[in-house]
């Protein structure tokens, strides 16, 4: 495919305005192994990994070349639910960001969003402005982005939320260690508000929920692999009174033999004292045209851990924090193309409540041009 070509003011101004234009606006919440300062490619971009070598080396791209990365990425999902109801969930990223100058780079992204629930017989359309952001990164040892911009964690358990409006600093310690801190707010009703589409008019619904989000993750790499820990906090302000929790994650990967890695998180809840965890065994490795990986998953996550499942990643297993999950799930990927790879995941779990079936099948397909 070909590349795009464009002024860097332009660029700039287009990031700057769009910042302005969505501080206010609310969005819908935001998915392997991911160390601080790694840059995945955005949430559908995050569940899809190692794309013609992610976007470190298509920064390095961009500032050799002054060019701007297109990305594209489309995500259908299939659920059934307790009442054997089919919901469809199909989502669709662009994500436009290029290097302005030897320090700053920027982002625009645009997410649309059509859910079909067949048992309610009703259908619902969004757009929205999702991440827009500047990142300013002077020396390889710090970075700084500010705006609203996607936080993916570890795995993905705790965090991988889009359009978190708010600022993450990274500082590489040393070849081997590395801190990260991230501050960010985010404006939104829990069932998902923004900008949506109704009748074919573009409406916009205000926010009723508040969530301060900290979060402070060191990383440390190994021979064959690596291991992290982070503490975060979630402070939600509603007309309910909110309430504060407080996480202890720990997560890690290993290189067992060559082209097999095992890779986890561990998450603790200390205010309800509930936890959770995820682990993967990944076989095979995404170099050529034809490559494919395939893994097994393994997730348990108690009742109340969370007090939503907008932030995690695996929002459709635990469609309900009430009721946890627990079960299996596989992944296999295929690299169709030197920037195309398409992902189908399924998963066969049961909530820890009444161990009602919760299958949950995505499709995802990701280019970058």
């Amino acid at each position: 495919m070909g590349r795009v070509k464009m002024n860097r003011k332009l660029l700039t101004t287009l990031v700057l305005g769009a910042l302005i234009l969505t501080n206010g606006v609310t969005t819908t919440y935001a998915a392997g192994l991911q160390l601080p300062g790694d840059g995945k490619l955005g949430k559908l971009g995050d569940e899809v990994t190692d794309v013609d070598g992610g976007k470190t080396k298509a920064k390095q791209e961009l500032k050799k070349e002054k060019d701007v990365s297109v990305k594209i990425a489309t995500k259908t999902e299939v659920k059934n639910d307790a009442a054997s109801s089919t919901k469809i969930k199909h989502e669709g990223k662009l994500y436009v960001d290029g290097k302005i100058d030897d320090m700053w780079t920027a982002e625009v992204g645009l997410n649309i969003e059509t859910k079909t629930d067949n048992g309610k017989q009703s259908e619902t359309e969004k757009w929205e402005m999702e991440n827009v952001w500047l990142e300013y990164q002077k020396s390889p040892e710090f970075s700084f982005k500010f705006g609203r911009q996607t936080y993916h964690l570890a795995k993905g358990l705790y965090m991988d939320q889009d359009g978190v409006f708010g600022g993450k600093a990274i500082y590489k310690l040393d070849k081997n260690n590395t801190a990260e801190v991230f501050l960010g707010r985010d404006d939104q009703d829990r069932d998902g508000v923004g900008i949506k589409l109704k009748n074919g008019k573009v409406t916009a619904t205000p926010a009723s929920n508040t969530t301060l989000l900290e979060v402070l993750n060191f990383a440390h790499k190994l021979k064959h692999g690596s291991i992290g820990t982070y503490i975060a906090k979630q402070d939600r302000q509603d007309q309910y009174g909110g309430g504060t929790d407080k996480f202890l994650g720990l997560y890690g990967n290993y290189r067992v033999v060559p082209n097999t890695d095992f890779n986890f998180e561990y998450l603790k809840n200390n205010e309800t004292d509930t936890n959770g965890y995820v682990a993967e065994l990944k076989f095979g490795k995404l170099k050529k045209v034809g490559d494919y990986t395939f893994a097994v998953d393994y997730m348990d996550v108690d009742k109340e851990l969370m007090n939503t499942n907008n932030y995690t990643d695996y929002d459709s297993q635990i469609s309900d924090p009430a009721l946890g999950f627990k079960g299996p799930g596989v992944t296999v990927v295929n690299k169709l193309s030197k920037h195309s790879q398409l992902q189908l995941q399924r998963w066969w779990g049961r909530d820890k409540a009444d161990q009602t079936s919760i299958p949950v099948t995505k499709l995802i397909l990701y280019v970058k041009f």
